[in-house]
């Protein structure tokens, strides 16, 4: 009775167990074929979902476009269900690790997706891509957080059948913009629980952690931020514009959401239509072997996570207010080597300035590693700071509202790349 072994389930098709609703109950079928030893005895009557489904959606003030499936299960077939989420479509921040990577933000070790863990804490999770939520039928710790656990599920479900956010988010150019999108329906869901369980809206919910957020070994500080950054962003975002709007302008949201991370910090921003620049991207030609593999707006938030991981905590999110746009792009040449420029425009000269302030106490070691020493800049170069050493050269300009990080590991690439800014005077 349990499809985990089976081929993906379509988001189409219906589940292999009827969905709980106030007017059915779920009997399982007998497992003695699949187990050796009998389940134990379920801690939570499934026949109940229904009704925690339908007072989640009242909560809300919603009525779903279709009622989501329940399928039971035990710890191994929720690892299992986990970890096959994971591997058709990675989890944040594991799904832009390459990025990650080059700001230092990943760890240099192999770090791998760990679903037991996840799994442990995991009573019933909501998965996106099957449209369905799962429940532990072998759950025997807090019954409450099995409880705010399946609520959470089924708001989840609801705001992405409401806002269509699945669909947005493989239609997003942009990091910033899938991580925008995916914080929305992460809060909206949030503001739901709270409203459900009479919490204040922004409450942080430790069952709802617990539950959604990837576990990876080794576990490092900046991955755990990371990994809650999207819950953490659109939680507050909710209660914020629920205090601004009500509940017609959390609604509002789901049809016209966010465009970028930097609305989620500023919902003012959001309510008023301010956009984030779109930045040109720089052609040019680093010679043979040489080839542009992302390009990517990674956003205010992303940006102040930087900051913080960088300065080991010292800077971080307010640093990088007044934020107006960014362009990454990161090109690949033999040998493994890579050479990536960083646009990042302000809203102001003097924002700029403070950004560029604060890279020049931090640089260069975040983003080079070994030997780095200044070296003479060369004559040809605008008049910013230039290091270089054994692992590549890195280069700082900034010009009026806009500041340049160029880097790599060939410092021939980087030197082309920084004769061909456009902003040279």
């Amino acid at each position: 009775w349990s499809t985990l072994h089976a081929r993906p389930v379509s988001p189409t098709a219906s589940s292999p167990l009827p969905t709980a609703t106030r007017r059915s109950t779920v009997t399982p079928r007998p497992t003695a074929t699949l187990y050796a030893t009998p389940s134990p005895r379920p801690t939570f009557d499934p026949a109940q979902a229904g009704t925690i489904a339908e007072r989640i959606a009242d909560a809300r003030g919603l009525l779903p476009r279709w009622n989501t499936p329940l399928t039971p299960v035990d710890f191994h077939d929720m690892t299992v269900a986990l970890y096959r989420q994971a591997m058709a479509h990675p989890p944040f921040p594991q799904s832009d690790r390459t990025i990650l990577r080059l700001l230092s933000l990943w760890p240099r070790e192999a770090v791998r997706f760990d679903p037991r863990a996840q799994a442990q804490t995991s009573a019933a999770i909501y998965i996106p891509a099957e449209r369905q939520v799962y429940l532990r039928r072998d759950w025997e710790a807090d019954p409450a957080t099995l409880e705010l656990q399946l609520a959470y599920g089924y708001a989840r479900a609801l705001a992405d059948q409401i806002g269509e956010l699945p669909q947005l988010r493989q239609e997003a150019g942009t990091l910033d913009r899938r991580l925008a999108l995916q914080a929305l329906g992460d809060g909206d869901a949030c503001f739901a629980l709270s409203r459900y369980a009479d919490l204040t809206p922004g409450t942080q919910i430790s069952a709802v952690l617990q539950a959604t957020t990837p576990r990876w070994s080794p576990e490092t500080d900046t991955l755990q931020r990371l990994s809650r950054l999207p819950l953490t962003l659109g939680n507050r975002f909710a209660a914020q514009l629920y205090a601004t709007g009500g509940i017609s302008t959390l609604n509002q949201a789901l049809l016209r959401p966010p465009r970028s991370t930097e609305q989620l910090l500023h919902p003012r921003r959001y309510l008023e239509g301010d956009e984030p620049q779109v930045l040109p991207p720089l052609a040019v030609d680093l010679g043979h072997g040489w080839t542009l593999t992302r390009s990517e707006t990674l956003g205010e938030a992303l940006l102040g996570q930087a900051l913080r991981s960088w300065s080991l905590g010292k800077y971080g999110e307010h640093d990088a207010t007044d934020w107006g746009g960014d362009l990454l792009q990161l090109w690949q040449g033999p040998d493994q080597a890579y050479a990536a420029l960083w646009q990042v425009s302000w809203d102001s000269g003097l924002a700029a300035g403070h950004f560029h302030a604060l890279l020049l106490r931090l640089m260069p070691r975040p983003l080079l590693q070994g030997a780095v020493h200044s070296t003479p800049r060369p004559v040809d170069l605008p008049p910013g700071h230039w290091w270089a050493g054994n692992q590549g050269a890195l280069y700082v300009w900034r010009h009026l509202d806009t500041v340049y990080l160029v880097w790599g590991s060939d410092e021939a690439a980087v030197l082309t790349l920084i004769r061909q800014l456009p902003a040279r005077p």
